[in-house]
């Protein structure tokens, strides 16, 4: 491949990272709704959450009545272990449950919020044109970096897949929804 200008490099990789760059206002309102999205998903998963234990902690009396009943010889054995392992299921499910509510009911909305936040610095970056501050950013944004016929190019991450086409949006919303399904995805 034959060498290409410094400056012309620095202009494609400046390009490039103003392309990936939404705008101030539509990164604006995605983050407002973004906070909207993450105080309603908590407060309905604390919900959920919170009627999820109510049911462990009346399994676990259960459990106990059924402990006792079987101490004091009203139940017999063979009554007592299949309801017993019934019982123990049922609160494992649930507590499963829970775990998987409070650890992946959320995750992919911080990693949105840097995409967002980021998104919203390329610009500056770029501004800035700062050869080396821009070959990092783009370095987090992707891999497989290449120059062929004197063009840069490079493989972007999924959602900066989404981000070099933004323009294809009608609206903030519009895109929002789809990084949204992208990051629900991923996280």
């Amino acid at each position: 491949e034959k060498y290409i200008r410094e400056e012309e490099l620095t202009r494609q990789l400046t390009n490039l990272t103003q392309k990936v760059s939404l705008p101030d206002d539509w990164a604006d309102f995605m983050i407002k709704k973004l906070d909207k999205e993450k105080l309603d998903n908590a407060q309905s998963s604390f919900v959920l959450v919170a009627e999820l234990k109510q049911k462990v902690f009346s399994i676990d009396e259960k459990l106990d009545k059924l402990l006792d009943s079987h101490l004091e010889n009203i139940i017999s054995k063979e009554i007592y272990v299949p309801k017993k392992e019934k019982l123990i299921n049922e609160k494992i499910s649930i507590t499963e449950r829970i775990d998987i509510i409070q650890r992946r009911g959320n995750n992919w909305l911080e990693p949105m919020r840097d995409f967002i936040l980021a998104s919203k610095l390329a610009k500056k970056t770029a501004d800035i044109g700062d050869l080396y501050q821009i070959k990092a950013f783009l370095k987090n944004i992707g891999s497989n970096f290449i120059l062929q016929g004197k063009k840069f190019g490079f493989l972007a991450k999924p959602e900066w897949g989404l981000a070099l086409n933004w323009e294809l949006c009608s609206s903030w919303l519009a895109f929002y929804k789809l990084a949204r399904t992208e990051f629900k995805k991923r996280f």
